[in-house]
């Protein structure tokens, strides 16, 4: 299952997950996502909600369905960071940003269906993947 992979490959670079996200919780996110953000949430990704509701690793994080408090602070569920990004930049409605990575972002193009590291100022595209496990395999450098 390509969500277990990625949460081993983030474990094994002394990532951090979360608990799962109930079934409900995905749907309603999905739905939530089509209505606001006007795109499709990637099944690459729905998928490992239901085994880690977010993940982090190695200046790699990606959002979580909803708000979280870590002990390092807060970590911004994906259709709020989505929204507050939208609002003051320009060019980010072609994308959904699922994380970060370092000062970038890591995104899905649903008119593409591909997963791409995208610089976060200037937009320019470093990398394209098929699916998200071989982008943050490229990313962190390992192997699924």
């Amino acid at each position: 299952m390509l969500a277990v992979s990625l949460v081993q490959m983030i474990s094994r670079c002394d990532g951090g997950w979360f608990p799962p996200a109930h079934p409900h919780v995905i749907a309603h996110l999905a739905e939530t996502a089509r209505q606001l953000l006007g795109s499709e949430l990637p099944e690459d990704y729905l998928a490992l909600l239901a085994v880690s509701d977010g993940a982090m690793a190695d200046g790699l994080l990606i959002y979580p369905s909803s708000r979280h408090h870590t002990a390092s602070g807060e970590v911004p569920g994906l259709v709020e960071i989505n929204l507050s990004r939208r609002a003051y930049r320009s060019g980010l409605d072609d994308f959904v940003m699922l994380g970060e990575y370092d000062d970038d972002f890591v995104v899905y193009r649903s008119d593409h269906s591909r997963f791409a590291h995208v610089d976060r100022l200037s937009l320019t595209c470093y990398t394209w993947e098929p699916c998200l496990l071989d982008l943050v395999c490229k990313l962190l450098r390992c192997t699924a």
